[in-house]
């Protein structure tokens, strides 16, 4: 159905669509589609159909400012091949140019420094995984009052407000509308934390 519509929402799954259709013509060979409700492919809407809010993009130059001042960055440990900061990342995804996937898998050393943008869906998670592993690490994330706020204030070097709610200076994401990575506005005061390994 994606292909009959001619793109997706999503940057990676397009690129894998095209790659499918190309290799279609390469083996000479036909797809046949099969069209299922969303009440029928909960597990591939699952994870190809995600809220744009888990899918921001801090701007270039506020990454390279955090980067000054807590850098250099070892690996982007949320990322994929589109909006990766750093030469090595971990994605969620399988796709070029892949360090490492799924971050909560692996055990960051005491030599990494990390910069993590995690999904807001997936902070609790990231937080609790990070606060457990030995590597320094700076996470972006919205004002939040859950328990690992604490927990994560209480082990950092600095803390600071990057952007006030409402603003759109920090961000960009895929505007559905505009069919285009735009500037979005912040959901909430976005925080970075730095924390030093143990």
């Amino acid at each position: 159905m994606c292909l009959m519509h001619g793109s997706f929402s999503q940057p990676l799954i397009n690129d894998i669509l095209k790659e499918v259709w190309r290799l279609t013509h390469v083996i000479n060979c036909n797809i046949v589609f099969h069209h299922f409700r969303s009440e029928e492919n909960a597990t591939a809407d699952g994870i190809t159909r995600e809220d744009c809010v888990n899918d921001y993009c801090l701007n270039q130059a506020l990454f390279l400012e955090l980067e000054r001042v807590h850098g250099p960055f070892m690996a982007d440990a949320m990322a994929s091949s589109i909006n990766a900061k750093c030469p090595r990342f971990f994605s969620r995804y399988q796709c070029q140019g892949l360090f490492g996937q799924n971050l909560l898998s692996m055990r960051p050393g005491r030599s990494e420094r990390l910069y993590v943008f995690p999904p807001f869906s997936m902070l609790t998670a990231t937080v609790e995984f990070l606060l457990d592993s030995d590597a320094a690490f700076l996470i972006i994330f919205p004002q939040n009052w859950d328990s690992w706020w604490l927990a994560l204030l209480r082990r950092a070097k600095s803390t600071r407000r990057i952007g006030k709610k409402g603003e759109s200076n920090m961000f960009s994401g895929y505007n559905k509308q505009e069919k285009t990575i735009t500037p979005l506005p912040n959901p909430a005061d976005m925080w970075c934390v730095f924390v030093d390994s143990k």
